[in-house]
This record gives C-alpha cells, structure tokens and sequence, in this order.
C-alpha cells in the first residue's frame, strides 16, 4: 500500500484556544514518499498551509520502509 500521509503531524505555536483548524488551505506532502512501496528512505516535503494570524513554517520528515524478517521452514 502506497503511504497516504497525514500521520506524526504537530502543531506548535498555537494561542488562544487555535487549533490546526485555524488555519487555511490544504497541507500537501511533495515527494517520491507519496507512492513509496519499496525498501529505503524516503523525504517528506510539507507545505500548503496559510495564516493571517501566524507565520507557518514546515520541518521535512522521513518515511522509512525496511525489509519484512524473512520466514523460516522447519522440516
């Protein structure tokens, strides 16, 4: 399954009561990470958000997709 994003996202900074809803637009992942089905590292861009009460900035993030344990058969 292709990696859909939206999940280990935070917020900081918000005041008086604001919460993610406070902000407008859409937050976008730009990023080969989108479609990651294959073992390795892979960046995660944020952006997309808007504010005209708060400065948004983004930290990048990082999916990593490791090898599945290799089973063994007992005879």
């Amino acid at each position: 399954m292709a990696y859909a994003g939206g999940n280990g996202v935070s917020y900081t900074g918000l005041v008086n009561g604001d919460t993610a809803a406070s902000l407008g637009g859409i937050l976008t992942y730009a990023a080969i990470a989108k479609a990651a089905i294959n073992v390795g590292n892979y960046l995660i861009t944020p952006s997309g958000l808007t504010s005209g009460n708060y400065i948004v900035s983004y930290s990048d993030g990082s999916l990593t997709i490791v090898a599945a344990p290799t089973r063994l058969q007992l005879q």
